[in-house]
C-alpha cells in the first residue's frame, strides 16, 4: 500500500489494470485467436416449397489473428449450417434437417461441409441450399445461418457466429380489408316502417338501430341510433338526401348540405309506398387481428357488423357471410382482390360453386 495526499493506491490492483489494458490494446499482449463473422444476404419474401438456394448468399469473415481452419486442410475444420426459426434467438450448434417445416431446423441442402482456411483478414463466399418446406405455414421467418455450429474452432469470440435474416413465407394476413359494393342501397317502406340495406342483391342489414321520422308525407329524417349531432334529410319529392347539422331530429331546421346520394321511388315522388337511397360510396370493412366488421356508406356508419360471421381460412382467405344467409356465402380472396359467391359448399372449408362478383377488394397491409 502506497498512501499519497489522504488516498490509498493498490499497486498491484493497478498493475493488472495496467496488463488488461496492453492486452486490450497491443498486439504484443493480445490473445492469439480467430474470430469468425458471418452475414447473410436472401430474398424478403417466398413461398411454401420455394427453393432460393440461388439467392442466398453466405459470407464468412476471420477478423482474429490466426487462421480459422476448414475442412479443405483435412479433419475438424468449421461448417455454416442455415434453418428457419420463428424467432431470431438461435443456439449455436449443429441443426437437425426435416423434411417438413420444423421450428430451428436445417433447411434441404443447408449445411456447408467443404469450408475454406481463412487466414487473418479474409473472407470466403459460400453457396448453400434454402429449399423451404411446402408444409410451411405462412408468416414471417428467421433465416438464421450459423458458422462453427459445432465449435470446433476456438475464437476470440463465440457471440458473433450467427446472422439472422427476416423473410415473409406465403401471403402476410392483411391489417384490415375493404369490400367496396359499387350497388348498396337502403329501402325504406313507409306504410311498415321496415329498411332493409342491399348489396349484390342480398340483405346486408335489416335495420336495426336506425330511426325514421316522417315530417310531411315527402319529407323524412333518418340516422342510426348511435349518430351524434347528424342525421340525413330524405326529400321524396325533389329526390335529394341531405346531410343535417345543428338540427334537432324530427324537426325541420338546422344546417343541410347535399349528399352524394340518389333517390329512386316507387309511387307518388309526393308520397311514396317505398324509396330507395343509393349510395355513392358504401364498403364493408374487416379487421382481422379484432375480428370486428363494420358496414359504412358515405362516410358514416350504418351497421356495427354484430350479425356478421367471418372466418380466416388462409392468412389471404375468408369466408364472410350475414347471419340469416341460407345456401351462400361471400368467399374473398385478399391476394387476388377478388370477392365469389359461394354456393353448395361449407361456410369455413374449401370447396362449393363459386362465381364471380362486381365487389372491389381493398386492401390494408
Amino acid at each position: 500500500m502506497v498512501k499519497k495526499h489522504g488516498f490509498t493506491v493498490n499497486v498491484i490492483g493497478l498493475f493488472i489494470i495496467g496488463f488488461l489494458v496492453l492486452g486490450l490494446t497491443c498486439p504484443l499482449f493480445a490473445a492469439k485467436l480467430p474470430d469468425l463473422k458471418v452475414s447473410i444476404t436472401a430474398p424478403a419474401k417466398t413461398a411454401p416449397g420455394a427453393d432460393i438456394s440461388e439467392h442466398v448468399k453466405i459470407v464468412v469473415r476471420n477478423i482474429g489473428n490466426l487462421p480459422a481452419k476448414g475442412t479443405d486442410s483435412g479433419g475438424n475444420g468449421y461448417m455454416v449450417d442455415i434453418v428457419l426459426a420463428k424467432s431470431g434467438n438461435l443456439p449455436v450448434k449443429l441443426a437437425t434437417f426435416s423434411e417438413t417445416f420444423k421450428d430451428g431446423a436445417l433447411l434441404r441442402g443447408g449445411r456447408v461441409s467443404r469450408t475454406k482456411t481463412l487466414r487473418p483478414g479474409r473472407k470466403a463466399s459460400y453457396t448453400i441450399g434454402a429449399a423451404i418446406p411446402a408444409n410451411t405455414p405462412p408468416g414471417r421467418y428467421c433465416l438464421g445461418v450459423i458458422v462453427d455450429p459445432g465449435n470446433t474452432i476456438k475464437e476470440l469470440r463465440e457471440n458473433n457466429n450467427v446472422a439472422i435474416h427476416w423473410i415473409q413465407i406465403g401471403e402476410p394476413a392483411p391489417k384490415r380489408f375493404l369490400l367496396n359494393f359499387p350497388d348498396a342501397y337502403l329501402v325504406h317502406v313507409p306504410e311498415t316502417g321496415t329498411i332493409q340495406v342491399s348489396a349484390q342483391n342480398k340483405v346486408i342489414s335489416y335495420g336495426g338501430g336506425w330511426e325514421v321520422r316522417k315530417l310531411k308525407s315527402y319529407l323524412y329524417h333518418f340516422r342510426r341510433d348511435n349518430w351524434q349531432d347528424f342525421y340525413w334529410k330524405v326529400n321524396t319529392s325533389r329526390k335529394k338526401v341531405y346531410l343535417v347539422r345543428e338540427g334537432t331530429f324530427g324537426q325541420l331546421g338546422g344546417t343541410d348540405e347535399i349528399a352524394a346520394i340518389e333517390v329512386d321511388v316507387v309511387g307518388s315522388p309526393a308520397n311514396p309506398t317505398r324509396f330507395l337511397l343509393r349510395f355513392s360510396d358504401s364498403y364493408l370493412v374487416h379487421i382481422p387481428v379484432t375480428k370486428t366488421t363494420q358496414i359504412a356508406a358515405q362516410k358514416k356508419v350504418i351497421s356495427y357488423g354484430q350479425k356478421w360471421q367471418v372466418q380466416q381460412l388462409k392468412p389471404y382467405l375468408y369466408h364472410v357471410k350475414r347471419k340469416g344467409w341460407q345456401g351462400f356465402y361471400w368467399k374473398v380472396n385478399t391476394s387476388r382482390k377478388k370477392v365469389y359467391l359461394v354456393s353448395e359448399g361449407t361456410f369455413g372449408q374449401l370447396g362449393g360453386t363459386e362465381e364471380g362478383t362486381t365487389i372491389q377488394v381493398e386492401v390494408v397491409e
